[in-house]
Parts: C-alpha cells; sequence; structure tokens
C-alpha cells in the first residue's frame, strides 16, 4: 500500500505545513498579547488604554481590520525586517551586523508604538519577528518569502491585539 505522504518532498512539506504555523503563530500572539496586558497591569500598574489605544477603539472595526491587520504589519515589516536586513545582509555576511541591526530595528519598532514601555512590548514582538524573518529564508537570501511569513505573523498578532480590544476572548 502507497502511502500518500511519502511522494512529498522536504520542501513540500514545509509548504503544506504553512497553515497550520500560521494558526499557531495566532495563538501564541494571543496569550502574548493577554499576558502582555497581565504583566503591564499588575508589574507596571499601567493599563494599555493610551490615547492610541482608545483612537484604535473608536475605529469602525472594518476599518481597524483594514489598517491594523492587512495593511500596517505590511509597512511596518517592510520598513523594520526587509528593508534593513535586506540591505546589512547584502553588504556582510558577518553576524555581528545582522544582530546590530536587529536589536536597533526592534528597539525603534518598539519606541515608535509609544514609550519607553512600548519598547517591551513590541520590541519584544519585533526582536520575535526578525527571528520569524530570518530563519524563515532571510539567511538564504529568500528575502521575499521570509517577508510573508514575518508579515503573516506580524498580522496575526495584530488581529489577535483587535480581539482583545473588540474583547471577543
Amino acid at each position: 500500500m502507497y502511502n500518500w505522504f511519502v511522494s512529498y518532498s522536504r520542501t513540500e512539506w514545509k509548504d503544506k505545513l504553512l497553515i497550520p504555523k500560521i494558526f499557531i503563530t495566532l495563538v501564541i500572539n494571543y496569550f502574548f498579547v493577554r499576558g502582555s496586558i497581565f504583566v503591564m497591569n499588575n508589574v507596571f500598574q499601567v493599563t494599555p488604554t493610551t490615547k492610541g489605544v482608545q483612537e484604535f477603539a473608536k475605529m469602525n472595526p472594518l476599518e481597524l481590520f483594514f489598517s491594523g491587520v492587512i495593511v500596517g504589519p505590511f509597512i511596518e515589516e517592510a520598513a523594520f525586517r526587509f528593508l534593513p536586513l535586506l540591505v546589512v545582509s547584502a553588504l556582510t555576511q558577518k553576524i555581528y551586523p545582522i544582530i546590530i541591526t536587529v536589536l536597533v530595528s526592534s528597539f525603534i519598532f518598539g519606541f515608535l508604538h509609544g514609550d519607553l514601555l512600548n519598547v517591551f512590548v513590541q520590541g519584544f514582538s519585533g526582536l520575535f519577528l526578525c527571528f520569524i524573518y530570518w530563519k524563515s529564508g532571510a539567511a538564504e537570501d529568500k528575502h521575499c518569502k521570509a517577508l510573508s511569513y514575518s508579515y503573516l505573523s506580524h498580522a496575526s498578532w495584530n488581529f489577535a491585539c483587535c480581539m482583545q480590544l473588540w474583547q471577543i476572548f
């Protein structure tokens, strides 16, 4: 009897596992959002009701979904992962300039989301997204593939934030 899964190569298996990876990333991101809010409330004694969050809460849900889950993550991934790491990896293959680029872009990514407290949450998620970007293809100069993986992870993170904002879960 011929097993259907024997006919797939390793690359084909990776492509077949894309949807489960996206779902797992969504679940991880959801719990990271919940954990981040818990830490902000109980450790830093800060509630995530900054002016920006309040403005997002007032937005039409469709508009928020389009800008926060579709367009925003793509622009941010291009600006904070794709372009910096593409340029640095084109200039050098040494790991230290890449690590410095990852740290600086993650810090800026977090800081531009608010203030130093946002560096903790969004900066850490920026490091996570850089790791996803690098491991999903950028290390082999497959930057467009890496961009798609980090974009999907970022979009799922923002979707989890929207679910929290809309108090769905």
